[in-house]
């Protein structure tokens, strides 16, 4: 299904901040805090769910991911005490003000 699209998987944490896009729920897996999730976080703001990949794999080209990020998991923000929908901004204006969450460093 990535290959359908042009896209290739990144199973390697050493590779985790390469990722441009992160499919991070499907319908049998829930969000989990993984040090990848967390890597990822930091360099991009596209955080979706399976359905992404799935429609645009259907329609071989990239979909906008406006309506596929996941912003709808309330049980895992309960859970890990966040909000994803203002960790997304949070890193948006951090990547634009300082070039990375980190300061680009």
């Amino acid at each position: 299904m990535i290959e359908t699209i042009g896209a290739e998987f990144i199973d390697s944490i050493k590779e985790a901040h390469t990722a441009t896009h992160v499919i991070a729920k499907d319908d049998k897996t829930k969000l989990r805090r993984t040090p990848k999730l967390l890597i990822c976080i930091c360099k991009v703001s596209k955080i979706l769910s399976m359905e992404w990949l799935e429609q645009s794999a259907k329609e071989q080209r990239i979909l906008d991911t406006d309506d596929f990020l996941l912003l709808d998991d309330r049980e895992a923000e309960e859970r890990y005490g966040f909000s994803m929908k203002e960790t997304i901004r949070n890193g948006i204006l951090a990547r634009r003000k300082r070039g990375g969450v980190l300061g680009g460093r």
